[in-house]
């Protein structure tokens, strides 16, 4: 451990202070019985690269059940260490009036598991110790309540003894899937020659209560700017938290792995080669203040999916550096990966309505969402098929916002300003709100209109045209906020995050940060699509006798989110219907199940999704009418479910 202060120029009645306070460690220490949290518990609370990385190492026979719990405890232990060291520090240069920039709390996981009482009650519990408002619930059942808690690791440790108390390392802080992202498919980025070089984005999840606004966001971004790519680390320690990964050899070649995490755990060469990267990082606060995204730019730009062009090939150390120091400051408590996006309609209207052939009551009684405005989050919009097109009013493309338009009122071009051809967006759109008009402006029934067919739409467009996948912004209010500028209540998205190739089920900081968003924003309610993951294949290609149906807990992120509506798909009737299907009652074989990775019961409701007849969009002709076409998938069923929303309210919890 590297050390702050020369004992030295230490005057005598600071010297007292250490002992006194290394003995009251000693004595806490030797009276109570602390229990920690395993590898594996820890894995419940909160999906983590420790337990990923573990669960291989076991299933390959390479390292066995109390060697990984060998190391976690190593890692706890000098966790603690850490903490209550650096408070020592602290407390002896305010004694002694040197000042320094050093941080007073940490985080801990407190899990109460205090029988008979709720979660609400164990954490008023929690809180007397701690400091009312002190605590973050992150898991809530039966047996116990666990909070996120931010607190100096004298306090800490003087938690009564029925209390886990567990400091959060640095390695812990790695959500799943980060580690082998890095080592897998960043082992070398060539960003000068190849133009469709991925983008690199990731995110720092802040601590309840380590910083109190975006201000605090802002300062902690421009330290981190600081920080990342010093020659010399002020966090040593990271090369022990590390040991795991050497000692269970996370490649093949033992020393070649030994030199790569003592390089980066220690700030070595890895730093110095890496001097370009670290130049051409932007940390980003978000608006809320909970969390910094960071990326590389290109040049000046602050656009986070512009490929930047770097004279330097960007590799797996270099990376595995940042988020080390990253995750070695205290106001961090998790960082994980920022993958991009993947998108995830006669027959559901009277399905959704009535269950009754061809009768639909809200329509015909005039619920069919006039003077309700609906956001939506997709590929973009083919504004001028006639189930949009107004031949009136030609919205320009730049977020401005006209309610007078006949169906589109706002268009947000994030990604650009156009649709693909026969493009998701446009078809989603339709199955919800499309109103057929041949000539722009006097409406007719189509055999496409939409089930809220009298709602008007804000459009927030996420891809470029042609191209797979989407550009989801790594701060969630920009995707949400243009829809309630424009008078959105309701917000549907039928896409999922991808972690290049690989869903995730878990509670991500996507689901996070929905949650945030609903219980800032009480009467906003986001619909989510649950994903089509309820069949997989591991092969390459696969016949139909070689997919595994029914996954459970197949949902895909942010599919997650406890405010939200998560919609899965059904079969639908009729012309729906296809060779082997057998009707409304049953549930469609690609649809994402429940329940949640934390046991919550996902998808809360399911609707027609599998097929779904809506507008095609042909971005050639102007008011297009006809050439509807087919889709099914989880992301037809959200904007199904959607219309009956628009009447309901919302009553947002707190997120965790």
């Amino acid at each position: 451990m590297k050390e702050f202060f020369n004992y030295s120029c230490v005057p005598l009645r600071a010297m007292i202070l250490v002992i006194i306070i290394i003995s009251l460690s000693s004595s806490i220490a030797t009276k109570q019985r602390r229990r920690y949290l395993t590898s594996f518990d820890y894995h419940e609370l909160i999906s983590n690269d420790f337990e990923e990385h573990s669960r291989r190492l076991l299933e390959t026979n390479r390292i066995g059940m109390e060697e990984i719990e060998r190391h976690w405890n190593q890692s706890v232990a000098f966790q603690w260490e850490h903490v209550k060291t650096v408070e020592m520090n602290r407390r002896l240069r305010a004694n002694t009036g040197i000042t320094n920039d050093l941080y007073d709390k940490f985080p801990f996981v407190v899990c109460n598991h205090r029988a008979g009482l709720d979660g609400v009650e164990r954490k008023t519990e929690v809180e007397k110790h701690f400091g009312k408002g002190s605590s973050d619930i992150i898991y809530n059942q039966e047996t116990k309540t666990c909070f996120f808690v931010n607190a100096l690791a004298s306090v800490a440790e003087l938690s009564p003894s029925s209390y886990m108390v567990h400091p959060i390392s640095s390695v812990m802080k790695f959500r799943k899937g980060l580690m082998k992202t890095i080592m897998e498919k960043h082992v070398e980025i060539d960003y000068l020659n190849n133009s469709t070089a991925p983008p690199l984005r990731y995110h720092a999840d802040l601590c309840f209560g380590a910083v109190q606004s975006r201000q605090g966001a802002e300062q902690l971004a421009k330290k981190l700017t600081k920080i990342i790519g010093l020659t010399s680390s002020p966090d040593h320690y990271l090369a022990s938290e590390t040991s795991f990964f050497v000692d269970s050899r996370f490649n093949d070649n033992e020393e070649q792995n030994k030199t790569f995490w003592k390089d980066n755990g220690e700030g070595g060469s890895a730093k110095r080669d890496c001097v370009v990267l670290y130049r051409n990082l932007v940390f980003s606060p978000n608006v809320l203040g909970t969390a910094v995204n960071i990326f590389l730019s290109k040049g000046n730009s602050t656009n986070e999916w512009a490929i930047p062009q770097l004279d330097v090939k960007v590799t797996s150390r270099c990376l595995l550096s940042v988020v080390l120091g990253i995750a070695s400051q205290p106001e961090v408590c998790s960082v994980s990966e920022i993958g991009d996006g993947r998108t995830s309609n006669i027959e559901p209207k009277w399905i959704v309505q009535s269950d009754i052939p061809y009768r639909t009551p809200f329509t015909n009684n005039g619920l069919d969402g006039n003077g309700q405005i609906v956001a939506i989050s997709d590929t973009g919009l083919d504004v001028d098929n006639c189930y949009f097109w107004d031949s009136e009013n030609q919205l320009p493309k730049n977020g401005a916002i006209d309610r007078s338009a006949r169906k589109v009122i706002q268009y947000v071009p994030y990604a650009d300003s156009k649709e693909s051809v026969a493009g998701h967006g446009t078809h989603v759109a339709a199955t919800l709100l499309g109103s057929r008009a041949k000539n722009g402006r006097v409406e007719d029934e189509g055999p496409a209109n939409g089930i809220a067919s009298g709602a008007k739409l804000s459009m927030f467009d996420m891809n470029i045209a042609e191209n797979p996948g989407l550009n989801i912004p790594s701060d969630t209010s920009t995707i949400l906020q243009p829809g309630i500028d424009a008078g959105a209540n309701i917000h549907s998205a039928s896409w999922y995050a991808n972690y290049f190739g690989e869903i995730s089920n878990q509670y991500e900081y996507r689901d996070k940060d929905f949650d945030a968003y609903m219980y800032t924003n009480d009467s906003f309610l986001i619909i989510v699509s649950a994903g089509n993951f309820g069949r997989k294949c591991s092969l390459p290609q696969c016949a139909d006798h070689q997919y595994e149906y029914d996954v459970r807990s197949s949902l895909a992120s942010p599919a997650s989110a406890k405010n939200g509506l998560t919609v899965g798909a059904s079969q639908s009737n009729g012309l729906g219907l296809d060779k082997g299907m057998k009707g409304k009652e049953y549930l469609a074989y690609f649809s994402s199940r429940g329940p949640a990775a934390d046991g919550r019961i996902k998808p809360e409701i399911v609707a027609p999704g599998y097929w779904i007849l809506s507008a095609s969009a042909k971005t050639d002709v102007v008011g297009e009418c006809g050439g509807e076409v087919w889709m099914k998938g989880t992301s037809m069923v959200t904007v199904t479910a959607g219309f009956h929303t628009f009447y309901g309210v919302s009553d947002n919890s707190q997120p965790y």
